[in-house]
C-alpha cells in the first residue's frame, strides 16, 4: 500500500496532482469547503471546490476553473 493508501485520501490526491501539473505556479489555490461533509450527515454534496486562475491562450480567454471534489470515492473507502 502506498502512503496515500494508508492515508486514506487517494481521490483527492489525484485531483490535487492533476491540477499541479497543469497549475504548477498555484501551489495553494482558494479553496472553499462544506462545513459538515455529506457522509457525516451535511447536507452538501461537494466536499471541496478549489479555484484556479486560467491566464487564457490564444483561443481560450482568461478564466476562474472551479475544480470540484465530491461525487466520486475522494478517500478509497466507498463512503460516497
Amino acid at each position: 500500500m502506498t502512503e496515500a493508501n494508508n492515508r486514506s485520501y487517494v481521490g483527492i490526491d489525484a485531483i490535487v496532482q492533476t491540477c499541479s501539473k497543469v497549475y504548477p505556479d498555484q501551489l495553494n489555490p482558494t479553496q472553499a469547503a462544506s462545513v459538515v461533509k455529506y457522509w457525516l450527515g451535511g447536507s452538501e454534496c461537494l466536499d471541496y471546490i478549489s479555484i484556479y486562475h486560467n491566464q487564457g491562450n490564444d483561443t481560450s480567454p482568461a478564466h476562474w476553473h472551479y475544480v470540484t471534489f465530491g461525487f466520486t470515492d475522494l478517500h478509497g473507502d466507498g463512503r460516497v
